[in-house]
């Protein structure tokens, strides 16, 4: 139950990181030639760091849902397996059923009690 929790925690991290790359690139940028070049540096050297966050974050993401994928076929085929199993067992009983009614046809319809 682990998986939702981190789900939510990495969705939601990745739409801050999302949002905060969206913010800083609305907002009006003063001419380079007004910025100091190490405040430059500093300010792409962050923009680079938070696009690789959001890189991992999405490749995790895909990463998650693959597994969730899997998990999920593997669940449906046991269950396939589960449904065939009963669905041989019932046309085993059916088989029983019919021969024990036709065995009736033949005695009489006698009962008989099955100790």
């Amino acid at each position: 139950m682990e998986e939702p929790k981190l789900w939510n925690a990495a969705t939601g991290l990745l739409a801050l990181i999302l949002g905060v790359i969206k913010k800083a690139q609305s907002l009006p940028s003063p001419p380079l030639n007004q910025i100091p070049h190490n405040e430059q540096v500093a300010q792409q050297s962050q923009l680079a760091v938070l696009e690789k966050r959001v890189s991992s974050l999405e490749s995790k993401e895909k990463g998650f849902e693959t597994h969730r994928f899997n998990r999920l076929i593997s669940k449906v085929t046991t269950l396939e397996n589960k449904v065939e199993s009963i669905e041989d067992e019932l046309a085993s009983l059916k088989d029983t059923v019919a021969r024990l009614d036709q065995h009736t046809e033949n005695t009489g319809n006698q009962t008989y009690k099955v100790v």
